[in-house]
């Protein structure tokens, strides 16, 4: 489920999460509060299900996860390497599209931006 800023999702505990400046945070009914971040490897779970962040935001940002290459397509999605191979074929990322990094980089070195991408 995609979490947009300004909007927040409210989980079975009671717990809502939302996006503060360029985090995403969990407010518990405590008044606790609790910095969501993928840079651990996790994805964000509410309820069973995945969240996508906004974005721009620092859980969207993962450093060294995007293989050798990436091809930007605009709105936050890529085609783009993996650096956990066996991921590949399961559903683990925001959107992207993951490719072996040997596959990318052929891919790289074959187009050119402005070069039309259709997804079947």
């Amino acid at each position: 489920m995609r979490l947009d800023r300004g909007h927040s999702l409210t989980a079975s505990d009671g717990s809502v999460v939302s996006v503060s400046g360029n985090d995403v945070v969990r407010r518990a009914p405590d008044g606790s509060q609790t910095t969501l971040s993928a840079t651990d490897g996790r994805e964000i779970i509410v309820d069973g299900k995945l969240v996508v962040p906004p974005v721009g935001t620092t859980p969207r940002r993962y450093e060294g996860v995007l293989g050798t290459r990436r091809l930007n397509m605009g709105n936050g999605y890529a085609l783009h390497g993996t650096n956990q191979p066996a991921s590949i074929g399961h559903a683990v990322s925001h959107g992207c599209v993951r490719l072996r990094n040997a596959d990318i980089e052929k891919l790289y070195d074959m187009v050119t931006v402005g070069t039309p991408v259709y997804i079947y």
